[in-house]
């Protein structure tokens, strides 16, 4: 069984997540993984909120691995942790003290070369640039991010102004080249969107 932290975001392989660790059960979660295997699983939540349970979650999720952690003046944590592979899960078990389940990881597929990937960075970047502008929330991508397709493409991904329930879909594909082809469709829907936002201010 793995701990679990179900979270209103989602994590993707090889990108990083900061987190403010303060219900006391998440506190108890992180000090009991042990040593190496400082390890737990992020879902996204389907309904319901991060804090006091009863939530429900999506099967799909990523293992994190733990890479920082600071305890603060107040009792809380800070933790960095970066996104391994994805996993799926196969079975919820009850939340005590905090979550669980069963899982198995699920490897990406590797049937795009880095060029086809690499061949979208332009209107990523475009579309961030116009987003910035508009005010919706979107990171630089880095510029030499290490890694194949699948890792590359998560990055584009994660420095986009895509929603939660986007980013679950891509996170969803079945392969690089199935979450390559869906990211093309929802960045066009995103350039329709954030052009309309933009129009006011041009006129």
């Amino acid at each position: 069984m793995l701990p679990m932290f179900p979270l209103g975001t989602v994590l993707f392989p090889g990108c990083l997540l900061p987190l403010h660790v303060f219900e006391p059960r998440y506190l108890e979660m992180f000090n009991r993984l042990e040593g190496d295997r400082q390890l737990f699983g992020v879902t996204l939540i389907e309904r319901g909120s991060e804090v006091g349970g009863g939530d429900a979650r999506f099967a799909t999720g990523t293992l994190a691995r733990v890479l920082m952690r600071r305890e603060l003046e107040d009792g809380r944590l800070a933790v960095v942790a970066g996104g391994t592979n994805r996993l799926r899960v196969l079975e919820w078990h009850d939340d005590h003290p905090y979550p669980m389940a069963t899982v198995e990881e699920m490897p990406d597929i590797e049937d795009a070369e880095t060029s086809d990937v690499d061949a979208v960075v332009p209107l990523v970047k475009r579309l961030n640039s116009i987003a910035t502008e508009v005010g919706s929330v979107s990171r630089p991508i880095e510029p030499d991010i290490q890694g194949g397709p699948a890792v590359r493409l998560y990055h584009l991904i994660d420095s986009t102004a895509l929603g939660v329930l986007d980013r679950q879909r891509l996170l969803e594909a079945q392969s690089v080249s199935v979450r390559l082809d869906v990211f093309h469709r929802l960045l066009g829907d995103l350039e329709k969107i954030l052009l309309m936002n933009i129009a006011p201010l041009d006129g």
